[in-house]
């Protein structure tokens, strides 16, 4: 799985909306998704990361292999694979996830986890 970074802009390792754009509606991707602008509406992109940067503002609903925040986001945030959220972030709504997260020193973060490990949620 390829995985980009807030800090780079190169168009082949993933789809990008840019710090100017402001985007209302749905977005499905299938390669990692970086958001340096305005969104509102759903992202999802369960086998890939998607990245919210940190002059970017997001209202929405994702789900995502791997979710990093480092702007702002209100809404439900899915994790499979674990979500981050460094110091410049502030998230308002739920984190689920089977999987590690983080939250740095400095990040302000509303709202409730559900965290369960692997290994409890395949119960027979």
């Amino acid at each position: 799985m390829a995985s980009i970074s807030p800090s780079v802009s190169n168009q082949n390792s993933g789809s990008r909306l840019g710090r100017t754009t402001r985007l209302v509606g749905d977005i499905v991707a299938d390669e990692p998704l970086l958001i340096a602008g305005k969104f509102k509406g759903s992202i999802e992109s369960k086998s890939n990361e998607v990245i919210v940067a940190e002059h970017a503002e997001v209202e929405a609903d994702i789900v995502a292999a791997k979710v990093s925040v480092s702007g702002r986001v209100k809404g439900n945030v899915t994790g499979l694979k674990g979500a981050r959220f460094t110091g410049t972030a502030v998230m308002t709504g739920k984190l689920t996830t089977t999987s590690e997260f983080v939250v740095e020193k400095g990040a302000l973060f509303r709202g409730q986890v559900d965290y369960m490990s692997e290994g409890k949620n395949s119960q027979k």
